[in-house]
């Protein structure tokens, strides 16, 4: 369940970092005595594994809009009983990616750091493995569906 103070954004537009972070902090300030802010901001990678006629082009991010606020809403949820969290917030983009463009955006408050980080490295965990998302990269000549990887089914069950 979604949190008064908690943002969150799935949208095919240019993530503004520093708008989510003033979002968050401003959110923070007039809920609760925050100690720490971490932000954590995921580029596009070059993803040259998956094609073999050259570099990625296009990262594209497929979703179904309510399955997926649904899916960030629930790991935002866990993340909230484990660590008492002040403000969360999680922006995906979707639609058509280029290399270096801004993936992913997640903000969380607490009191300690020690908190903050932990929610966040969990939160990007969970968010690769449990949002309802697909990945397809593309260039001038093939296009290729991204598999899903052990290493992030490994950090997710981490938790």
């Amino acid at each position: 369940m979604i949190e008064p103070n908690d943002h969150v954004l799935v949208t095919d537009q240019v993530l503004d970092v520093g708008l989510a972070y003033s979002v968050v902090k401003n959110s923070a300030i007039n809920a609760e005595d925050p100690g720490a802010v971490v932000v954590f901001v995921g580029l596009v990678r070059e993803f040259d594994n998956h094609l073999s006629s050259g570099r990625l082009q296009i990262l594209r991010l497929q979703h179904y809009p309510e399955l997926t606020e649904a899916s960030i809403a629930e790991v935002i949820g866990q993340a909230r009983e484990r660590w008492g969290l002040g403000t969360v917030l999680v922006q995906h983009r979707v639609g058509d990616l280029r290399p270096a463009d801004e993936i992913v955006v997640v903000a969380v408050t607490s009191k300690h750091r020690a908190q903050a980080f932990e929610a966040a490295r969990f939160l990007m965990d969970k968010l690769k493995t449990e949002v309802m998302l697909w990945k397809r990269v593309l260039n001038a000549d093939e296009a290729q569906w991204v598999a899903f990887k052990d290493s992030d089914a490994k950090a997710s069950s981490s938790w």
